[in-house]
């Protein structure tokens, strides 16, 4: 389907021979439509699915040794990266 598409578009030097390749490229991709408001919308949506703050869960009581640290800050990296791909999967 690609190449069918890609066949039926004007290339850079069907387009008009005074322009030039980056001409060309411009009039082939598509302008960004992003107004103000639909920024502000699009940013409202991504605050209201922005993950929660996920705490390492230490234990004080335990004193802290190299592999304690290590321990706890590898489930804190877990558990945010879980929250992160749960965060990412519900972007619109």
């Amino acid at each position: 389907r690609k190449l069918r598409k890609i066949g039926q578009m004007k290339g850079p030097e069907e387009v008009g021979p005074a322009q030039g390749p980056s001409e060309a490229i411009q009039c082939l991709s598509p302008k960004p439509s992003l107004t103000f408001h639909s920024q502000l919308i699009f940013l409202n949506i991504l605050e209201a699915i922005e993950p929660e703050v996920v705490n390492a869960g230490h234990d004080h009581a335990q004193p802290d040794s190299a592999a304690a640290l290590l321990t706890s800050l590898n489930e804190l990296g877990e558990r945010q990266l879980v929250k992160v791909v749960k965060w990412a999967k519900g972007l619109p």
